[in-house]
């Protein structure tokens, strides 16, 4: 049952379903996610940390830098019910068109121009 908990409570706030639905579209890394959202480094962090634990999200490593997706393999029915659910729950939902309009404007910024951004951010580095 606390598999089932910890779903239900990640997609219990705002700002994790934007991401969901941010991460329905496109592979992301915490540069962009950051930028998309308009929020400090360490909030996103822990917000997908949540992701994360609940399996909706899934993360691959290339060098320093991690990329989160929505988990799609080698995960359990409910995770993709839920997927689905918030997809389909909020494709009209004005806050999710919005922000699928200025997903694509972060999207067609040159990746280093979006992490030099963040990198100013942390004040002295990228840890992901």
């Amino acid at each position: 049952m606390q598999p089932f908990v910890l779903l239900v409570k990640a997609m219990a706030d705002e700002t994790r379903i934007r991401i969901i639905l941010a991460l329905h579209h496109s592979e992301l890394c915490v540069c962009q996610l950051t930028t998309f959202l308009n929020l400090a480094p360490s909030t996103v962090s822990k917000h997908i940390s949540l992701l994360l634990q609940a399996g909706l999200v899934s993360k691959r490593k290339c060098g320093k830098w991690a990329y989160y997706s929505l988990a799609i393999e080698n995960t359990t029915s409910e995770v993709k019910t839920a997927h689905s659910f918030i997809c389909n729950a909020l494709a009209d939902n004005p806050i999710a068109k919005k922000d699928l309009l200025y997903l694509q404007k972060v999207l067609s910024t040159p990746l280093e121009e979006v992490c030099q951004k963040y990198k100013t951010q942390k004040d002295g580095g990228i840890t992901e």
